[in-house]
């Protein structure tokens, strides 16, 4: 199979040729052909097929001369144009022969290439869309929870079959003056649960007390002795004193969300 001459795509997508490969394919100087040809027939070109991209590459360490190489990237339409005033050689012939396939090959790549680009752009933009959407429900479902608590959101999501009872914390103390331990959680500790996991936001753990007092239960609330007394429901009393303060505090929200 014939080589072809290499094809380069800018950045603004056009094919553009390095003429100093031309020069090669020609087997001259390439100083003297850019010189002779191109720059002296610059004007007509630019007049006809738009301005020439001119580029300069330093010199290569180690190299002769310090003077920067003067080369230009060429369109199809430029290389067309510069191939009527070469001289009409056998292998000005071949390259004219090169570039024209070569352009050709470029031109077919890229409409096989380019589909498959554009749908994997179409496959990230949708992963990113649902990336998106997944992180706004996660923020919404987080705002909802806060409001309205965890049960109350998977309904409204219509996940009621995912509604699970979360464990509650525990904590233990001892009293080093006694020796006892007391195992339980601290009426503050208990409105913070209430607020991260229910959205139920009381003004301290001393209201929770007087629910539970009010609501006939002020033997659940013990008091543990420390430097100053703290009140605490003990371990084995904490599942029935948080289903009673839910079941309290959630009237308000079943008014507000219209619940009979």
């Amino acid at each position: 199979m014939e080589d072809l001459i290499k094809i380069e795509q800018t950045l603004e997508q056009t094919l553009v040729v390095d003429s100093r490969l031309i020069a090669e394919e020609l087997g001259v100087k390439h100083s003297n052909w850019l010189q002779n040809v191109v720059i002296q027939f610059q004007q007509e070109i630019e007049d006809d097929w738009g301005v020439i991209e001119f580029k300069k590459r330093k010199p290569s360490k180690g190299s002769r001369g310090g003077r920067p190489e003067r080369y230009a990237l060429l369109t199809e339409e430029q290389c067309n144009l510069i191939a009527t005033y070469s001289k009409n050689t056998p292998k000005a012939r071949v390259c004219k022969r090169k570039l024209v396939k070569s352009f050709a090959k470029a031109k077919e790549v890229i409409k096989q290439v380019i589909p498959q680009q554009s749908d994997r752009i179409r496959e990230l933009e949708l992963q990113l869309a649902i990336a998106k959407t997944t992180k706004e429900s996660k923020e919404l479902d987080h705002t909802m929870v806060t409001m309205h608590g965890a049960e109350v959101t998977l309904a409204l999501r219509g996940k009621t079959d995912q509604i699970v009872e979360t464990k509650v914390p525990t904590i233990q103390t001892i009293d080093n003056r006694t020796g006892k331990s007391y195992a339980g959680q601290g009426l503050r500790q208990i409105k913070d649960y209430l607020c991260s996991n229910y959205g139920i936001k009381v003004k301290s753990g001393s209201e929770l007390a007087r629910i539970l007092e009010k609501l006939g239960h002020k033997e659940l609330v013990k008091t543990m002795p420390r430097i100053v007394s703290a009140q605490y429901i003990p371990e084995e009393d904490l599942h029935k004193a948080i289903q009673i303060l839910l079941k309290e505090l959630q009237k308000n929200r079943q008014i507000l969300l219209g619940e009979s």
